[in-house]
C-alpha cells in the first residue's frame, strides 16, 4: 500500500510524508511547480518515495498523478496539504486570489476524493489539512483562506458520509499556525512566535511534526470509527478564540 500527499514536498506536507515513510509506507509527494523542492523531498525520506509535479485542481493531471503513485503500490491513504498563503481582508481581495484559494483548496480536494473513490478499496483514508480559522468568525488576514477552509470542512462531512458505506474514511485535521520555516524567517518571526506561545494553552508553538502525528493517528485502524470529522490539533488555541 502507498500514500499520496498533495502539497507534500514542503512544510506540513513534507512532515506528513516523512512520518508515513518512517512508518514503512511508500510515499508519493505531489507539488505544483518547485522542482528543486521535489528533488530535495525525495532525498529526505527514508523509504520508497517519489515526487510528482501536477496541478491538483486539474482532473486529468490528478488521474495521471494517481497512475504514478500506484507504481509504488495501491494508494490507500490520500492527504490534501496544499495551500497558497493568500493573507488579507475580503474587501480588498482580488478575484484572482479568490479563485486561487478555491482552486487550491476545495476544488482540488473534491477532485482528489473523486479520483480516490474510483480507485480505493475498502479501508482507505482521506485527510484534509484544515484550519481552526475556518469557523464562521472574523479572523484578521483570513478574508479568503477562512471561507476556502470552511468549504473543505463541509465537504469532509458530506464526502465522509457518502464514502462511509465503502469503509473509506474522510476526515480533517484542523490546526493553528505552526512554527514553520516561513515563521522562522519572517522579519517579525520572533514576535509572531511569542504571540503564538501566549495564545496556546500548551505553552509552546505547534510544529509540523505535531500535525503529521495527528494525521498518522486519524489514518490508523484505531480511528476506524471516526468518519467525516474535523479533528482539532492546536495545543488548545481554538478554545481561547
Amino acid at each position: 500500500m502507498s500514500v499520496l500527499v498533495v502539497g507534500g514536498t514542503r512544510g506540513i506536507g513534507l512532515a506528513i510524508a516523512k512520518r508515513f515513510s518512517r512508518d514503512g509506507h511508500s510515499v508519493t509527494m505531489n507539488y505544483l511547480s518547485n522542482d528543486e523542492a521535489g528533488r530535495a523531498a525525495e532525498l529526505a525520506l527514508s523509504g520508497p518515495a517519489q515526487s510528482v509535479r501536477a496541478d491538483a485542481s486539474d482532473a486529468e493531471q490528478v488521474a495521471a498523478l494517481f497512475d504514478k503513485a500506484e507504481a509504488l503500490g495501491p494508494v490507500d491513504t490520500v492527504i490534501h496539504s496544499a495551500v497558497v498563503p493568500l493573507l488579507g481582508g475580503a474587501i480588498t481581495a482580488s478575484l484572482d486570489d479568490f479563485d486561487t484559494a478555491y482552486r487550491t483548496g476545495p476544488r482540488a480536494f473534491l477532485i482528489l476524493v473523486q479520483e480516490a473513490a474510483r480507485r480505493m478499496t475498502e479501508g482507505g483514508s482521506i485527510v484534509a489539512i484544515g484550519s481552526i480559522a475556518s469557523a464562521p468568525r472574523f479572523v484578521p488576514g483570513y478574508g479568503i483562506l477562512g471561507p476556502a477552509k470552511s468549504a473543505i470542512d463541509h465537504m469532509v462531512a458530506q464526502l465522509g458520509c457518502e464514502l462511509a458505506p465503502r469503509n473509506i474514511r474522510v476526515n480533517c485535521i484542523a490546526t493553528s499556525t505552526v512554527e514553520a520555516e516561513w515563521v522562522r524567517t519572517h522579519p517579525k518571526g520572533e514576535k509572531l512566535r511569542d504571540n503564538l506561545i501566549r495564545q496556546t494553552p500548551a505553552g509552546r508553538t505547534g510544529t509540523e511534526e505535531d500535525v503529521a502525528n495527528a494525521v498518522a493517528m486519524i489514518c490508523s485502524p484505531d480511528a476506524a470509527w471516526v468518519i467525516g470529522q474535523k479533528i482539532v490539533a492546536d495545543g488548545g488555541m481554538a478554545l481561547k478564540l
